[in-house]
C-alpha cells in the first residue's frame, strides 16, 4: 500500500514496499516525488536495505509515515522485518537531502 504526502510548494511524494524483476523475493522501501505539481516524477529505492526477504504473503509490514519538509526534503519513517532478525518488525528512518531530485545515495539514515 502506498503512502503520499505533499509539501507547501505543490511537490508531491509517495513511497512504497516493492520489488524487481532480478531479484524477486527481496522488497525494498521505494520513494517518488514530483517537484512541479504532477507532471514529471523522479523514483529510487530510498534505502538499500531490504525490508523484507521472501514471500511477504500475510505479513503486512503495514508502518508508513511520509513528509516532505519545509525544506524539500523526504522524511519517511517505516517498519522493516529484517532477516535473520526474528519475527518483530524493526523501525527506521531515512531522509533525502533539501530540494534534492531522488538518488539512492542521497538519502542518510537517521535523523
Amino acid at each position: 500500500m502506498p503512502w503520499m504526502a505533499s509539501g507547501s510548494d505543490g511537490s508531491v511524494a509517495i513511497a512504497w514496499y516493492g520489488t524487481n524483476a532480478s531479484v524477486p523475493d527481496q522488497w525494498f522501501l521505494h520513494a517518488a516525488i514530483s517537484r512541479d505539481h504532477g507532471a514529471t516524477w523522479a523514483a529510487t529505492i530510498a534505502d538499500s536495505r531490504p525490508v523484507f526477504v521472501g514471500d511477504l504473503q500475510r505479513d503486512l509490514l503495514d508502518f508508513f509515515q511520509l513528509e516532505v519538509g519545509p525544506d524539500g526534503a523526504l522524511h519517511i519513517a517505516y517498519s522493516s522485518l529484517p532477516q535473520g532478525e526474528g519475527n518483530e518488525e524493526h523501525l527506521r528512518y531515512v531522509r533525502s537531502e533539501p530540494d534534492a531530485s531522488l538518488a539512492a545515495v542521497d538519502y542518510r539514515n537517521g535523523p
